[in-house]
């Protein structure tokens, strides 16, 4: 039923790409680390801010979900709070 662009494997750059192309879900759960490793990337861990500000940048609406896809209730950034000049780094 979804989609998911995970952002741990592809950077946060490539998981935005994704759900412009129509991914539905910016988040990753990994089971394994290695797998992480495996992908070659630096970066494994991100503040809900900066995943939701990679997703509002993309043109969507963030929305917190649990592991069965339920929402959940958060704070969401406010237009006003994004970093536009700050480039999303891998």
């Amino acid at each position: 039923d979804h989609i998911q662009a995970s952002w741990p494997t592809m950077g946060l750059g490539v998981a935005q790409m994704a759900i412009l192309a129509g991914a539905d879900d910016a988040g990753s759960t990994m089971m394994e680390e290695n797998v992480v490793s495996a992908s070659g990337t630096k970066k494994i861990l991100a503040k809900e801010e900066e995943l939701q500000n990679s997703i509002i940048r993309s043109g969507f609406s963030p929305i917190k979900r649990d592991s069965d896809y339920n929402h959940l209730e958060t704070l969401l950034l406010e237009k006003r709070d994004l970093v536009a000049a700050v480039p999303i780094q891998n």
